[in-house]
């Protein structure tokens, strides 16, 4: 139970960690000028674009996802119960059921984030390369894509 627990504690403080450089460089990216009004007018469209894919396309995984979360709890709870088993086969599948959605969720919610400051970082770059400052251009560039 000792290991269980400093293994969850580790996984944690690793989550923290590598959640918090995700905002700094977040940060980075939104901290740079995001271009003219001609830059925006190219990029709001690009913006809405994805949106609109992004909408099709977890519409179609939300249901996909549904359909297995079902047959998993459906599956699971048909088990015979194991002696000496510390969760019923009902109460094992509705945990099991839980994290699979609360795994999906979170794997959307990651790009959906992800796209949307990618998105932002192109007109960011191309500001920044209209500017002549190639350097600053690469930099959002790399840490725009090490977010995604």
């Amino acid at each position: 139970m000792f290991l269980l627990a400093t293994i969850l504690i580790i996984l944690f403080l690793l989550s923290a960690t590598f959640l918090g450089f995700a905002i700094i460089l977040a940060r980075d990216v939104y901290s740079h000028p995001d271009g003219t009004a001609e830059m925006k007018k190219i990029s709001d469209p690009i913006k809405e674009g994805a949106q609109g894919f992004f909408r099709t396309q977890y519409t179609t995984i939300t249901m996909l996802a549904l359909c297995l979360a079902a047959i998993i709890l459906v599956s699971l709870s048909l088990r015979h119960a194991e002696a000496g088993a510390a969760l019923s086969p009902s109460t094992y599948a509705m945990f099991a059921t839980a994290a699979f959605l609360t795994g999906g969720f979170m794997s959307g919610l990651s790009g959906l984030v992800a796209m949307a400051l990618s998105i932002r970082a192109n007109v960011r770059v191309c500001a920044e390369a209209a500017n002549r400052n190639y350097p600053g251009a690469l930099m959002v560039a790399f840490r725009g894509g090490a977010f995604a």
